[in-house]
């Protein structure tokens, strides 16, 4: 007798453009997958969740907003915000994406988003991925960040002085924001056009966390 595998799957369709993947990363707030389905910040858009896991079964359909959209290996990786978090459908959910390993529960003592940045609810801005999980390339993007710029990969032409947000991905599937705004349009590499940002002053938690990412004796 054959065993269905735990999985979460995430349909998404805009126009002829279909995909279903696997969600790879869910927290209270939201949710991220990659996917080739051309959708931009600030769309908002149309999911069903289908989910299995031992006798548990879920198909759901929830309405949700797009909060970024970065250049993925296959794709583009989208992470997208509940448009009714509540909802005892993904309550459900986020039970079976705990069982997987791929819930994060936000933690209660670090300051997130919206506390550590003055943006209004409700505002959409364009909003750029920093990975910082990989240690490799991690001590040149810290740099840029403690020195208050930072250059991003996009081929999204934004006009200067632009409000943006960017969202550090951290270790253990944590993350922080900063608030930025565009100085300049260039290349983040030969070919590859970009965005130079100039950084707002970092909430003092964003600035702990990214000394202890350089040294993490100094933590």
């Amino acid at each position: 007798m054959s065993s269905w595998t735990p999985s979460i799957l995430i349909a998404l369709a805009v126009g002829e453009a279909r995909s279903v993947t696997p969600l790879t990363l869910a927290d209270g707030r939201g949710g991220e997958i990659v996917t080739h389905v051309p959708v931009s910040p600030g769309d908002e858009v149309g999911l069903q969740v289908r989910c299995s896991a031992g006798a548990r079964r879920l198909l759901l359909d929830v309405r949700a907003r797009v909060e970024s959209r970065q250049p993925a290996e296959k794709g583009h990786r989208v992470r997208f915000q509940w448009l009714q978090p509540e909802e005892p459908g993904l309550v459900v959910m986020a039970s079976i994406a705990r069982d997987l390993g791929i819930m994060v529960d936000r933690p209660s003592t670090a300051p997130q988003a919206d506390e550590a940045l003055s943006v209004r609810a409700g505002e959409v801005r364009e909003t750029f991925l920093v990975d910082l999980q990989v240690a490799a390339a991690r001590a040149a993007l810290v740099d840029q960040l403690l020195s208050g710029s930072l250059m991003v990969e996009t081929d999204v032409p934004l006009e200067t002085n632009t409000p943006v947000l960017v969202r550090l991905a951290l270790p253990e599937a944590r993350a922080l924001w900063l608030a930025a705004r565009v100085v300049y349009r260039g290349e983040a590499a030969p070919g590859r056009p970009g965005l130079g940002l100039a950084l707002d002053t970092p909430h003092e938690v964003v600035r702990r966390e990214l000394r202890r990412l350089k040294d993490p004796a100094a933590g």
